[in-house]
């Protein structure tokens, strides 16, 4: 399996998974982006938006026809902030629709990485 690379600003993120055809390079939030007024759900769509719209993503295990429908999505519920959490974290649940696409598609990893570091609480069921 390959190598996984922290960006030193953001340890839960993982910048590169490597290994076979589909390796891809995801890209790192931006810090300055960071807007201190941001909920967590937010922050997590943030996250998930910047992956999703940095390449070609399988779709074929979801209920969308296309990472786009996801994406729409995702901003609408970004829209909502916190009273979404509920939503977000369905979509985030183990099999659930971003697993199925981080699996396809090639960062597994760096999903783990931020459904058990950086977005750990968001995800909790306790959260919101």
């Amino acid at each position: 399996m390959g190598e996984i690379e922290e960006n030193p600003a953001d340890a839960g993120f993982a910048l590169f998974v490597g290994g076979g055809p589909r390796a891809s390079r995801l890209p790192s939030p931006d810090p300055r982006r960071q807007n201190p007024s941001m909920s967590p759900v937010q922050s997590l769509i943030d996250d998930l938006l910047l992956i999703l719209r940095s390449g070609d993503h399988d779709t074929s295990w979801t209920r969308y026809e296309s990472v786009g429908q996801l994406i729409a999505e995702l901003e609408r519920l970004r829209a909502r902030g916190d009273d979404a959490a509920a939503e977000v974290r369905r979509l985030c649940l183990p099999t659930g629709v971003i697993d199925e696409i981080a699996v396809s598609s090639g960062w597994s990893e760096a999903w783990l990485r931020l459904t058990t570091g950086k977005h750990r609480d968001v995800l909790s069921p306790q959260h919101g």
